[in-house]
């Protein structure tokens, strides 16, 4: 961590751990714009690929912790929980999974799970609504968390801080608010 401001990160920190939350968030576009701030702000490659590998991990993890959420709520350990959706048809289980494409920020696998459902015969009302489904999830998710987080840490000014999403020399500020 930056030594010489012991309570502010600088542009290179800041965009680091926005990288690694684009991963977190499965964001590839965000993906995309962040190593090009990166290397506007000359990060080295080997310390974007930490971070990019942070975020990843922590992905994981919470799919760990989301596995035991599971077990938790059915009393089912994942060998369980692997064959039980199927007994109800794979056009569920396709619907299941592109709604959780979609919460994850993932087009190019909820894309792919749209054409195998369009091939078992699932009708585009169905996958409509299985995508807005998805949507108000991922958003009542995102509320759920920030408010849990907010709770948490307290921000003595009560305002959301800008991300890094552009930088056009080493000492511009790599925020955008808009």
């Amino acid at each position: 961590m930056n030594a010489d401001r012991e309570n502010h990160l600088t542009n290179e920190e800041k965009n680091l751990v926005a990288m690694g939350a684009a991963m977190g968030a499965g964001c590839r576009t965000c993906a995309d714009k962040l190593h090009g701030t990166a290397e506007v702000l000359k990060i080295p490659e080997g310390e974007m690929a930490q971070a990019f590998h942070w975020g990843l991990e922590a992905k994981g993890d919470a799919v760990r912790t989301m596995q035991q959420k599971v077990s938790t709520l059915t009393g089912d350990g994942p060998e369980k929980q692997a064959g039980a959706l199927a007994g109800n048809g794979a056009g569920l289980a396709s619907l299941v999974r592109i709604a959780s494409f979609v919460a994850a920020n993932s087009a190019p696998d909820a894309l792919a799970e749209i054409k195998e459902a369009q091939a078992q015969g699932i009708t585009p009302e169905q996958i409509r609504m299985c995508i807005s489904l998805a949507k108000m999830v991922r958003k009542n998710a995102m509320a759920f968390s920030d408010q849990e987080l907010s709770a948490a840490v307290q921000d003595p000014e009560g305002g959301e801080m800008c991300c890094p999403l552009t930088a056009s020399s080493k000492d511009a500020p790599a925020c955008s608010c808009t």
